[in-house]
């Protein structure tokens, strides 16, 4: 199988099991208390408030043929590039304040900046930086993935379930209406750096695999117990 389409399949899974996860239907159904929709808003916030710095990795390692978009995608994020409006960080704090969550936003900001840490102290689990920075890139284009297949449906819950007025939730209107290219886009990244590093086959598949062997959706959002639980789910 292509690499591409080895890469897709996985992400239509990751979102197809986040989607299905008890935690992610009761917050589209309107089931969950006012608490537990405002546990998923903080854990929103601080997983993207260090977007920009995880692009900034990926800009890092980018191959030259794929160079020019990771740009564009980080300067957009950051709020640098000439066509888009506010950083995406600032969307973000919108977000919060329009759900009363204000004053949480130094403190999820700090914890933003700690996940970088932990992140950088985790065991390595791959040979060489060719197969960290491919592994980087299939995690964190996921997220490209699922905000572009599902922003307009959490937009919509938490205007319907939660309150929050449109204005409040450019966060995920953004998302929605830019991200189906980000996605393809992402997908081209991965195939490039994969053909410039010569990560081909079993072992492109194998490295897809590992990156993507809980749902990092849940993960980041809700908890590891809940990536976790949906293990069973993924296979």
């Amino acid at each position: 199988m292509a690499l591409r389409d080895v890469v897709e399949a996985a992400y239509r899974k990751q979102i197809e099991v986040f989607k299905a996860s008890p935690e992610v239907r009761a917050l589209l159904e309107g089931h969950a208390s006012r608490a537990v929709y405002d546990a998923f808003l903080e854990a929103l916030a601080r997983t993207h408030f260090a977007s920009g710095q995880y692009l900034g990795f990926l800009y890092a390692v980018a191959p030259p043929g794929s160079v020019e978009r990771v740009k564009h995608n980080l300067l957009e994020e950051l709020g640098l590039d000439a066509h888009e409006g506010e950083a995406h960080g600032q969307l973000l704090e919108v977000l919060l304040r329009g759900a009363g969550l204000g004053e949480r936003i130094p403190e999820l900001r700090a914890r933003a900046a700690e996940s970088i840490r932990e992140r950088a102290e985790e065991p390595i689990l791959y040979g060489t930086l060719r197969e960290i920075g491919f592994a980087a890139l299939v995690e964190i284009s996921a997220f490209e993935w699922l905000l572009a297949h599902t922003a307009s449906e959490f937009a919509n819950a938490l205007e319907r379930h939660r309150g929050l007025a449109r204005a409040d939730l450019l966060w995920f209107t953004h998302h929605s209406e830019v991200d189906l290219r980000h996605a393809e886009e992402a997908v081209d990244t991965i195939c490039d750096y994969a053909d410039h590093h010569r990560l081909q086959g079993d072992h492109a598949e194998t490295l897809v695999d590992a990156t993507l062997r809980e749902n990092v959706f849940l993960r980041r959002y809700f908890s590891v117990q809940a990536a976790a639980r949906a293990g069973g789910m993924i296979s």
